[in-house]
């Protein structure tokens, strides 16, 4: 409802100031929020006509244009944002990802650490530069910017698996651990999450913790009794056959 206000009034606003770039800015921001691809292309394509200068639109069309894999469409809107201002943050991400995408590693890395370094609190930017480094297999860089990523942007699905990746490649358990709690304050029902930490907990020897992580899984999947199996076996080393016994009866 608000969203479909805000458009109307913005549509108002074009009407009586039909030469303003801003409002149509405004109006596509508004489109590609509510994923109206088509509509956001004519509106940023529309800005750009009434003002050869906004940034912004370039840099917008260019990622349409990457989603749809027209990659050559999208260095041509780079060229033009870069003509205005080719040290913006927004302008290195994307001339970074054209590089990533044509397999130029070093100049995406170049362009993703200028644009971290600029913009400290573009999550993507550090999220990028993280991702960036953990495709050369340089973790401890990795883990550092994620985790920038993800305190500006907690509960990131992709970046807390970027930053659990991270960390296991280091074995640092007790941070891996740490991050997947974070990921299951925000999304407590995510079993697959749950039974990785599990298996992490009982490789430290936090036996009991990991034991209570596959008790939950296990409650909460009673019709997959192959999710039993670890719990089980669990119980078992930890000298409780007595209760493994009654979780595999109460099973059948």
């Amino acid at each position: 409802g608000d969203i479909a206000g805000a458009r109307a009034a913005i549509d108002q606003a074009i009407n009586l100031a039909p030469d303003r770039a801003d409002f149509q800015i405004s109006r596509a921001a508004l489109a590609l929020g509510q994923k109206d691809y088509s509509a956001a292309e004519k509106g940023m394509q529309d800005a750009v006509n009434l003002d050869p200068n906004q940034l912004q639109a370039y840099v917008t069309l260019a990622h349409l244009a990457l989603a749809r894999g027209e990659n050559e469409e999208a260095a041509k809107q780079l060229k033009l944002a870069q003509r205005i201002d080719q040290n913006h943050p927004q302008v290195l991400l994307l001339e970074g990802h054209l590089a990533q995408y044509g397999g130029q590693s070093d100049q995406a890395m170049k362009c993703f650490t200028a644009a971290a370094e600029l913009a400290p609190k573009n999550s993507l930017a550090q999220t990028s530069l993280g991702m960036a480094y953990a495709s050369r297999g340089m973790w401890p860089f990795a883990e550092q910017a994620l985790k920038n990523a993800l305190a500006l942007e907690p509960g990131n699905p992709g970046v807390m698996r970027g930053l659990v990746r991270s960390q296991m490649h280091q074995e640092k358990w007790l941070e891996t651990v740490d991050t997947l709690g974070q990921w299951l304050i925000n999304k407590p029902a995510d079993h697959a999450v749950r039974m990785m930490r599990a298996q992490v907990r009982a490789q430290i020897g936090q036996v009991e913790e990991s034991i209570e992580d596959l008790t939950m899984v296990n409650e909460a999947n009673p019709a997959h009794p192959q999710l039993l199996s670890p719990l089980v076996n669990a119980l078992v080393a930890t000298g409780r056959p007595a209760e493994a016994l009654e979780k595999l009866e109460a099973a059948l």
